[in-house]
């Protein structure tokens, strides 16, 4: 099965980028995980709150720090001033959410900490409908966006038919199973997102998530047809991107699955508008950089990498691997080899990123530590021999193939 080509992407892409107001940047938000309306609504609070920081992360100039970033304050108290104090921010917006006597309630405080001991600057306060859920949202995220002199906020959510409340909550009990990254709960993940898509067939954020569950079975092996499973994902994503072309999250997926298909002439431009339509996409920016390196434009890989990591300096380890692979390829080796250190001391058993650490230290000519990661590798499993670092690699530039076993066998790998 071909990938779609995409042919109105660029377009659209430099539509948007066009549109974009040239603004400086706000001085920082932290939206913390909000508390469900009880204990066992926590995934709701939780989920709510991630939808809601990708919502603003649409808005040009608004500076929104990434889930993994503000994913450790759930569940405790902290005053606002030590959470902007240690994300680099000023604004802290923070909350409830969820069902309550068949209603559906909201309460949400946005705090300035800049001024003096700082200053609530409003708390909202909602009982609504439960199916006006999204809508719910999307107020909260305009409301914010213009408190901080954004203009008008993010567009609002492309429902689709029947998504309401019951939909959305299937959406967000599958992504919390998901992201427990076991073969079980992705299966229990799978089955509530085709609930969520029989009730509301158009939900495109159910789509591109269900797109997600299948592309991270396919690539850990769970299920009975791993490769099928990549094919659906693809089928998935790009039924959301069509259901809603303005749905970035829609766009990152298709990027994802792309590129684990080996498609990256689709892979690239479904990432880039993942960007344009989300400026403020930390994933989407340091995802992009990975895919820029391989294929053989590291420069403006290691500037998506850079407008990525002040949005989640928490990121998760292939953050470190992005930013270490295009320091490399730009002949920054001393740097490359800290980042990627700091990646593998983030997850150790990632054989990617020790791969390339062996070829950064071979551009360095350290040979000494280049055998020990090889054996580190060895231990782990993995063949270290020269043909199988060019069968693994994801690099798919010549030129850039050519220089990395170059510093492979400089750093004494064996053919």
């Amino acid at each position: 099965m071909r990938a779609k080509s995409w042919p109105l992407l660029p377009a659209v892409l430099w539509l948007l980028l066009a549109a974009a107001p040239a603004r400086a940047e706000s001085p920082g938000l932290a939206v913390l995980p909000f508390a469900g309306t009880a204990p066992a609504q926590a995934y709701f609070g939780r989920g709510f709150a991630e939808d809601l920081i990708r919502d603003l992360s649409r808005v040009p100039g608004l500076r929104v720090m990434a889930r993994q970033s503000v994913r450790p304050y759930a569940g405790r108290e902290v005053a606002p001033a030590t959470v902007a104090r240690e994300l680099g921010v000023r604004y802290v917006l923070r909350g409830e959410v969820g069902l309550r006597d068949g209603r559906l309630v909201l309460r949400a405080t946005l705090r300035d900490t800049g001024a003096g001991a700082g200053a609530d600057l409003w708390t909202e306060e909602r009982d609504a409908d439960p199916d006006a859920v999204l809508a719910l949202r999307h107020g909260l995220a305009v409301r914010v966006a213009r408190s901080l002199g954004r203009g008008p906020g993010p567009p609002p959510v492309a429902k689709g038919r029947g998504a309401g409340f019951a939909a959305y909550d299937l959406l967000l009990r599958a992504t919390a199973l998901e992201r427990r990254m076991t073969g079980a709960d992705n299966l229990a993940a799978r089955d509530l997102l085709r609930r969520a898509i029989d009730l509301a067939p158009g939900f495109a954020p159910a789509h591109a998530r269900l797109a997600q569950v299948l592309d991270i079975a396919a690539g850990e092996g769970w299920g009975d047809d791993p490769a099928g499973d990549g094919e659906r994902a693809l089928t998935m994503a790009e039924r959301a991107a069509s259901l809603d072309p303005t749905l970035p999250h829609a766009f990152w997926v298709l990027g994802l699955v792309l590129t684990h298909l080996d498609r990256y002439d689709g892979a690239v431009p479904a990432m880039e508008a993942a960007v344009a339509l989300a400026p403020g996409y930390a994933d989407a920016r340091a995802f992009l950089a990975q895919l820029y390196a391989y294929t053989g434009h590291a420069a403006r890989g290691l500037a998506a990498i850079e407008r990525a990591r002040p949005l989640n300096p928490a990121g998760p380890f292939w953050y470190a691997h992005a930013h270490g692979l295009c320091l490399y390829l730009l002949g920054f080796n001393d740097l490359a080899l800290a980042e990627l250190r700091a990646s593998v001391a983030q997850s150790p058993g990632m054989d990617f990123t020790r791969r390339l650490l062996v070829a950064v230290l071979g551009a360095l000519g350290d040979r000494d530590e280049a055998r020990w990661q090889l054996d580190e590798l060895a231990d782990l499993g993995f063949a270290v021999t020269l043909d199988e670092f060019a069968r693994v690699t994801p690099i798919r530039d010549p030129a850039t193939v050519a220089k990395y076993l170059a510093d492979l066998r400089r750093a004494g790998v064996a053919e």
